[in-house]
Parts: C-alpha cells; sequence; structure tokens
C-alpha cells in the first residue's frame, strides 16, 4: 500500500495504510503473544518470541505515531527539522524506540494532547512489558520444573 500511496500521493492512502498496518501487526503480536503464553518450559525461542512482541510494538506505535502526524503535521515537534508527510517514518520509529526505552532525548517532542497520551502510555508500556514478561517466564520455568518433568533450562 506504500508503493500505491507513492503513486497516488492522497493522505487518506497513506491513513489507511496506516490502520492497516497496525491491525496486521496486532493480530502478529496477539498470535506470538499466545505461544509466549502456552504452558511448558522457557526455552530460547519463547524468550525471542517476547523480544520479538517488543520490537513489534515499538513499530505499531511509530506507525500510531505517523498517522496523527498525518492527519495533523502540528502534532509533533522536531528540533532538527520538520519532517516532510511523506519521509516522517523514519523519524517516527527512532522515536518510538527512544520512548519505549524510556531515553527520551527530546529532539522529537508531542504538541498535540493525544499525541501526548499515546507517548505517555508507549513510557508506561516500556516500563512495564519486560518486568511482566520476565516475571511470566521465570513463572513457567518454575511450574515446569515443579512438575517434575525436566530441571531448569536457564
Amino acid at each position: 500500500m506504500r508503493i500505491f500511496h507513492q503513486v497516488f500521493p492522497e493522505r487518506w492512502l497513506l491513513i489507511i495504510t496506516s490502520v492497516t498496518t497496525i491491525l496486521f501487526l496486532s493480530i502478529l503480536v496477539g498470535l506470538v503473544l499466545q505461544h509466549v503464553f502456552k504452558e511448558g518450559p522457557t526455552n530460547f525461542y519463547r524468550v525471542q518470541a517476547a523480544i520479538i512482541v517488543y520490537l513489534i510494538m515499538g513499530i505499531i506505535w511509530a506507525t500510531f505515531y505517523e498517522m496523527i502526524y498525518q492527519w495533523n503535521p502540528d502534532s509533533f515537534e522536531f528540533m532538527t527539522q520538520k519532517e516532510s508527510v511523506d519521509h516522517s517514518f523514519s523519524q517516527f520509529l527512532y522515536f518510538s524506540f527512544v520512548t519505549l526505552t524510556t531515553l527520551g532525548y527530546g529532539n522529537v517532542v508531542p504538541v498535540a494532547s493525544f499525541a501526548k497520551s499515546l507517548v505517555i502510555f508507549q513510557g508506561v508500556f516500556g516500563m512495564l512489558y519486560p518486568v511482566i514478561m520476565i516475571a511470566r517466564l521465570v513463572s513457567l520455568e518454575v511450574d515446569h520444573y515443579k512438575a517434575g518433568k525436566q530441571p531448569p533450562s536457564i
């Protein structure tokens, strides 16, 4: 759809592309989390899947930010230069992972209240996800060990 947008540069087409991307990646996150949370021992693949969910969530947030920017270009302030509407995804991907990891360099700042709310939510998600995921993976391994199936693999 992004290639189609290059041929027909309509703002509404990029917003539809963003919504479609968010829906697809959200379904992918749900499927991967099913694998992460199923019963059984914690193994390398389960840990990889949990990391992949974290990375995909960063891409989903970046897509949200790009969509907000497409809708209202004044919703974010760029300290260096104002990005063009067509080339803003890389900046929002950067901003998303800076926010997700709670680094917060400050070179991209949300201005609109809706954008600020999403940034706050992403920052909280970025802090809580690793803690909750580690606790879940450890509890799965402990439960598996208590059931007497095999010694811990971690």
